[in-house]
């Protein structure tokens, strides 16, 4: 699947597009990103044409490596990584132990600016898992015999 300019989700796309232009209104990401750990795509918002299926697995395989180097020196797992290369940084940081938002970003953008960026969005996104939990009935959540 590839993300139209714009974003394209398995999540609702304007929704997604609103709260990632909300919390970059200089316009400075490229690409915003939220997946599972195993690399599904929940939703995508990008800049341009972007395979969003190919950054989405690699991204979270990218996460799976450096917590297993960590791990390996007996280091705590990060909640966030940050990649940078001449031309553009990644910011992955973990919404909960499930979920994971990746921000791209040119390398001129400043760290502080990218990394409250993700602050906003992974807040903005787990209050809304907190509101669904709400919304569904206990009598839904427990196992019918």
């Amino acid at each position: 699947m590839s993300a139209e300019a714009g974003g394209r989700s398995a999540l609702d796309a304007v929704a997604w597009r609103k709260l990632v232009l909300a919390a970059d209104p200089a316009g400075s990401l490229d690409a915003a990103l939220l997946l599972r750990r195993t690399g599904t795509l929940l939703a995508a918002w990008t800049r341009g044409e972007v395979p969003v299926d190919v950054v989405s697995v690699m991204a979270a395989t990218l996460v799976g490596s450096v917590e297993t180097m960590v791990g390996a020196v007996h280091c705590a797992s990060p909640r966030t990584i940050r990649m940078e290369t001449e031309q553009c940084q990644m910011l992955a940081a973990r919404v909960d132990p499930k979920t994971i938002l990746v921000l791209i970003a040119p390398s001129e953008v400043r760290e502080a600016q990218i990394r409250q960026q993700a602050r906003q969005i992974a807040a903005q996104v787990a209050g809304e898992a907190r509101d669904a939990r709400r919304l569904v009935p206990e009598a839904a959540l427990v196992p019918r015999s």
